[in-house]
C-alpha cells in the first residue's frame, strides 16, 4: 500500500514538472528571440521646442505681456527630425537627439494716444534768441509737430510767437507737410527770420499761408502765455469731433528772463477759465 502511494506521488510530481515546463517555454523562447538591439525600444517625451510661440507671438494678437522674458527649452528626440527647416539624423539605434534652445523677447510698441491733444507751442522770438538759439528752437518745433501729427490723427497744434508783442502764427489745427525734411516752419541761416514752409496744409488739405516773422524785440513772455491759454480755453477747441475731451498741452520755448511783465491777477483768470472749461466738458461726457 505504501509503495503504491509513493509511485502515485512520483507520477503527480512528474506531471506537474511537465506542466510548468510547458508554461515557461514561451517565455524562454521570447527571451531568446529578443536579445541584442531589439530587446528594448527608445522612448522620449513629446517635443516642446516650439513652446515659446504661445508666450512670444509673432503674428495675430501681439502682446507685451512677456516682453523682456527669456524662454529656455530642452527637447529629446528618438528619431530623425527637422528643426527650423534643417534635418537632423540620428546615427545608431541606441542614440538620442537633444536640442537645447534659448529665446529672448524685446518689443518696441508705438501707437495712437487714447485721448487726442491740443498743443500750443509758445516761441520766444525776441532779439536775444537771434542766431543759433532760434535755429535750434525751430528744429525742435518741427520735430515736435511731426511726432504729434504722426501719433494721433486727432492731435492738433498751434504756434504762438512773442517778443515785445504776440501773434498766433498757426491756429489750432492738424497739419501735414510734404517737405522732404519734414519742416513746418523755416528759419534763415543767421537765425533772424522765420517763415512758414510752403508745403504745409491744414486738416482740410488746404495750403496754409502766413507772413514772415523777424527775430527781434523784447521778451514779453506773459503775453505769449496768455495768448496760448486763450486758444486752449476756447470752447470749440476743448472737444474733438467725437465729443471726447481733449488734453490741453502748452510748450514754452525761451532763453531767459522776461523784459516785460504782467501781474499774477492778469494771467490767473485765463488759467482758471481753462481749468474750469476742461472740468465742465469732462463732467458733461460722464
Amino acid at each position: 500500500m505504501t509503495a503504491k502511494i509513493k509511485v502515485s506521488k512520483r507520477i503527480i510530481s512528474a506531471i506537474l514538472s511537465i506542466v510548468l515546463l510547458i508554461t515557461c517555454l514561451p517565455m524562454i523562447l521570447t527571451a531568446v528571440t529578443t536579445t541584442g538591439e531589439d530587446a528594448y525600444s527608445l522612448v522620449s517625451d513629446p517635443s516642446t521646442i516650439d513652446g515659446w510661440k504661445q508666450f512670444f507671438p509673432v503674428s495675430g494678437d501681439l502682446t507685451t505681456a512677456n516682453a523682456g522674458a527669456v524662454w529656455t527649452d530642452k527637447s529629446v528626440f528618438n528619431s530623425n527630425t527637422t528643426i527650423d527647416g534643417k534635418s537632423f539624423t540620428i546615427n545608431g539605434k541606441n542614440n538620442f537627439l537633444v536640442a537645447l534652445s534659448a529665446i529672448g523677447s524685446n518689443m518696441s510698441v508705438t501707437g495712437k494716444a487714447a485721448v487726442p491733444t491740443d498743443t500750443v507751442m509758445v516761441l520766444d522770438t525776441s532779439g536775444s534768441m537771434q542766431g543759433s538759439a532760434a535755429v535750434a528752437m525751430v528744429n525742435a518745433v518741427n520735430f515736435s509737430i511731426g511726432q504729434l501729427m504722426k501719433a494721433n490723427d486727432g492731435n492738433r497744434v498751434a504756434i504762438v510767437f512773442f517778443d515785445s508783442e504776440t501773434t498766433t502764427y498757426l491756429p489750432l489745427d492738424h497739419y501735414n507737410t510734404t517737405d522732404s525734411d519734414g519742416r513746418y516752419i523755416n528759419i534763415n541761416t543767421s537765425g533772424s527770420s522765420i517763415s512758414l514752409n510752403r508745403n504745409v496744409t491744414d486738416g482740410n488739405g488746404d495750403r496754409v499761408t502766413a507772413r514772415g516773422w523777424s527775430v527781434s524785440g523784447g521778451t514779453y513772455t506773459a503775453l505769449g502765455l496768455k495768448q496760448a491759454m486763450n486758444i486752449l480755453t476756447a470752447q470749440s477747441n476743448v472737444l474733438s469731433q467725437s465729443s471726447a475731451p481733449r488734453i490741453p498741452v502748452l510748450m514754452l520755448f525761451t532763453d531767459g528772463i522776461p523784459t516785460f511783465r504782467q501781474t499774477t491777477s492778469q494771467i490767473r483768470l485765463p488759467m482758471r477759465t481753462m481749468r474750469e472749461s476742461v472740468t465742465d466738458k469732462t463732467a458733461a461726457q460722464e
